[in-house]
């Protein structure tokens, strides 16, 4: 029997930490770091060659927070100092290995994954099916808000200002075509990279060529409706009972409660957004709501929930 292995490929700033946290919990699943990026590396070496050195320092992630890794978790950490694409393999059987009694998978949520196309993941694709049983999930958020705590994250000091210049360029934005990696320098930067991690149409089509993939929809897995925990048990073959907490959920804006673990969330959540901010952002991104509906039949974003 193959060991399991899930892809959580995005989306960033859709509460992808705490459903890792999550998984952790309920025994799922688990990896020496939340976001390893090897597959991104091996795709741009000089946009990821300084977080591989990152990678190789870190310590191993808890929803306590981060401890130091042991000895044999360090001797599996060289992966960051030779990714390639044979090590990533041995290094994702080694650690499944190290942790199958007590979970039930590995994982890896690099939310970069996001922006591979269909020709950059057929790159790998073929040798992850043929060492692992792989299991491709994507966390959803409100389209506009999750685009606007990830521009927050860019532009710490005045997101709002930054946001209104942005608008004036999305029209030039091709939004069936990525270019990885996503984030670049300058205008492209701001108009490119956190619109198209709203993209989750493209995203979801891209990596189901491949793998079997899941989406959730982080608002209904939070509030409990719409049986969105039962879909994603019934899609893993899990059975997931607690969920960790989200600081996405209720939005609260730059009121967000400031848990300890989950900085990364209301670090990049400053500002608490009007509803003519919300309402011009949501007709600005109208095609990601539609395109996500002509996809699926459903708008789970239909009305913004905060508003």
């Amino acid at each position: 029997m193959k060991p399991k292995l899930i892809l959580c490929v995005g989306t960033g700033w859709s509460a992808t930490t705490p459903l890792y946290f999550t998984f952790q919990k309920n025994k799922v699943a688990t990896c020496l770091n939340k976001e390893p990026h090897v597959l991104s590396y091996l795709h741009a070496p000089q946009a990821f060659s300084n977080m591989m050195e990152q990678k190789y320092n870190m310590g191993y992630l808890l929803p306590e927070g981060f401890r130091e890794r042991t000895k044999e978790e360090n001797a599996m950490a060289t992966i960051w100092k030779a990714p390639t694409l044979d090590n990533y393999v041995k290094f994702l059987k080694h650690y499944y290995n190290h942790i199958k009694d007590e979970y039930q998978a590995v994982c890896d949520f690099s939310t970069t994954y996001a922006g591979f196309n269909i020709h950059q993941i057929m790159t790998f694709a073929k040798t992850l099916k043929e060492n692992f049983d792989v299991k491709v999930i994507m966390i959803l958020r409100d389209p506009f808000r999750r685009m606007f705590s990830h521009f927050n994250h860019v532009y710490r000091d005045n997101p709002i200002q930054e946001l209104s210049k942005a608008f004036l360029y999305i029209r030039r934005f091709d939004k069936n075509t990525f270019q990885f990696p996503l984030e670049t320098r300058g205008w492209h930067r701001k108009n490119f990279e956190a619109f198209a991690n709203s993209n989750y149409h493209r995203i979801h089509q891209n990596w189901k060529q491949f793998f079997p993939t899941h989406a959730i929809i982080m608002e209904d897995l939070w509030a409990g409706r719409n049986s969105e925990l039962e879909r994603l048990n019934g899609f893993l073959g899990t059975n997931i009972t607690e969920l960790h907490e989200n600081a996405y959920y209720p939005d609260r804006g730059a009121d967000a409660p400031h848990y300890r673990t989950l900085r990364d969330q209301w670090d990049s959540d400053t500002v608490t957004l009007d509803a003519k901010t919300v309402e011009r952002g949501r007709r600005a991104m109208h095609y990601y709501y539609e395109s996500w509906e002509s996809l699926t039949g459903t708008n789970p974003w239909k009305n913004d929930e905060w508003i």
